[in-house]
């Protein structure tokens, strides 16, 4: 760099037009490769910062789980400078996967699949041009009558790729699937798989809670969070993890309190009874042909109630027979002991049945509140307590601000005009017998 800012100053002093041209371009040259140099160390200095790093303590399902620094990430803003290298790269990226067909795939499983393919080959791309370069791939992965109809009809739309993925699912649901799309008991379809690990699966979990949020807000109906959260407690296999989730008032705090509860499992599991410490030979110790002894692993002992006697030994049945008798007794007493104290004594032998008379005094009539006697029993004229109406009532409490409430449904001023003009249109049928 100093021989060539000398060389333009010599050239300066002479005069020399060309010569002075052409060392100011070998200038240039030389200070973009220099850039070029210091992009390539400051990414190389980012990778290192990402690298992951495991602790002798950790499983082979941690090692291979995406975490946020495994994942891919996105490059420094300094570096998504949208140039024409950048753009030509993304013109040759196309889709190299599973193209979708309906009649042979399972939609809501192939936008699961492309989501995670864009994942991986558009996170380098700047933001300018991952929408066109995903929009692209989405084209090029439909085929026959979805591509030429639908996804030009879309296109139209001037959506955004993920909206239009939201769209194919929505418009492509298998027929024995859409019962149950966009309903909670769809959302409760969604289960946890026996190989599947949990970070995976709670992806795969939000996912169908957003299809059931869009269903929902299409309907006009209120989506309640703790029925999702519930949803989720009873999909998830491990207890640790369901116990983290159940108190959780949203499914974002859901997700939350899941993944930490699966870090704390990951990172205390060597602690567990049930895992053996491997630990390893001592120095001091030698075998008989002078190399080192390789110890036996050592297994913690589990804990185990007091009453319980120990295990005995296999070489007398008799010890074995009695201490399985022993345990049936234990159990025996703790179902005994789980039952209700309220139950009635055991009937002597030879004194007929008694059948249990139910206190009427205490039964609560569901219509006019009051004891004694059951509602369909109540001489009261009846009142409005209605599922219906309860929700109403509900609604009018969380949202004071609301004008009209029709169920659970929020109806402004013109919707509910036309909701009584339509009511008394089917009440004028229905007095004229039609």
């Amino acid at each position: 760099m100093s021989y060539v800012t000398e060389k333009v100053s010599e050239a300066e002093s002479d005069s020399s037009s060309d010569i002075k041209q052409m060392l100011q371009t070998l200038l240039a040259a030389s200070a973009a490769q220099q850039r070029q140099m210091d992009d390539m160390q400051r990414d190389i200095n980012n990778m290192k910062q990402r690298a992951p790093t495991f602790d002798p303590t950790d499983t082979d399902e941690d090692r291979n789980t995406p975490t946020e620094e495994t994942l891919p990430q996105r490059r420094p803003m300094e570096a998504l400078v949208v140039t024409p290298n950048v753009i030509s790269d993304a013109s040759r990226r196309h889709f190299t996967g599973v193209k979708f067909d309906s009649t042979k795939q399972d939609v809501l499983e192939w936008a699961d699949y492309f989501r995670g393919f864009l994942a991986a080959n558009t996170v380098d791309l700047p933001t300018e041009l991952e929408e066109s370069v995903s929009l692209r791939m989405l084209g090029e992965a439909l085929v026959g009558s979805i591509e030429q109809f639908w996804f030009a009809e879309v296109r139209r739309t001037s959506l955004p790729w993920k909206k239009v993925l939201e769209e194919l699912e929505d418009s492509f649901v298998p027929d024995n699937k859409r019962h149950l799309a966009g309903t909670i008991e769809g959302l409760k379809e969604c289960k946890q798989k026996e190989e599947e690990i949990t970070i995976v699966f709670l992806l795969r979990f939000e996912r169908a809670a957003a299809r059931y949020r869009r269903a929902m807000e299409k309907k006009r109906l209120f989506t309640d969070e703790t029925l999702i959260v519930q949803a989720l407690y009873g999909a998830i296999t491990s207890p640790e993890i369901a116990k983290a989730v159940r108190g959780s008032k949203s499914l974002e705090k859901a997700v939350v309190a899941a993944k930490v509860a699966l870090k704390e499992i990951h990172q205390w599991g060597y602690w567990r009874p049930d895992e053996t410490n491997q630990k390893p030979p001592k120095t001091g110790e030698t075998d008989a042909a002078g190399g080192n002894a390789t110890p036996k692993p050592e297994t913690l002992p589990a804990a185990s109630p007091s009453n319980t006697p120990p295990a005995p030994s296999t070489s007398n049945p008799q010890d074995e027979i009695m201490a399985a008798l022993v345990k049936s007794m234990d159990e025996m007493k703790i179902l005994i002991s789980k039952q209700q104290a309220t139950a009635a004594p055991p009937r002597i032998p030879g004194t007929p049945r008694v059948r249990t008379r139910i206190n009427r005094n205490e039964i609560v009539c569901f219509n006019c509140d009051q004891k004694g006697h059951y509602s369909n029993e109540c001489t009261q004229p009846s009142t409005k307590k209605t599922m219906m109406a309860r929700m109403e009532l509900h609604n009018q409490h969380e949202y004071p601000e609301a004008e009209t409430f029709v169920g659970c449904i929020y109806l402004t001023a013109e919707d509910y005009q036309e909701f009584v003009h339509e009511q008394g249109l089917v009440e004028q049928d229905f007095s004229q017998g039609w």
